[in-house]
């Protein structure tokens, strides 16, 4: 494969990598936005007979609950992000990779 040829298909593989890496945090995103909002809404309603000390501890379950959901959602995309960017630096460095003389007799 020829210098052009090597630069097209790394473009296209480049192309792929970015658009499966922005389906994959769609996906979690909104997977995650879902989840975080069902435990929100199960936390806001306020509790039978106005008992506002089981009403305080409840929202300090529900903030706990919200906070370790965040650090969760950042986890993942994180992971996500790494993953792609580890992909990019191996395409990146498989086409500049001198050539090999497989490379070298396919051009003879």
């Amino acid at each position: 494969m020829n210098i052009i040829e090597r630069q097209m298909d790394l473009q296209r593989q480049l192309i792929e990598l970015q658009t499966e890496t922005w389906r994959k945090l769609f996906e979690q995103g909104s997977a995650s936005s879902q989840r975080l909002f069902d435990l929100g809404s199960s936390f806001a309603q306020a509790p039978a007979g106005g008992d506002f000390a089981a009403w305080g501890e409840a929202q300090r379950q529900a903030a706990e609950s919200l906070w370790s959901g965040y650090q969760e959602d950042m986890r993942e995309r994180g992971e996500i992000v790494r993953d792609a960017i580890t992909q990019a630096s191996t395409l990146i460095r498989d086409a500049y990779a001198p050539a090999t003389e497989e490379t070298v007799e396919e051009a003879a």
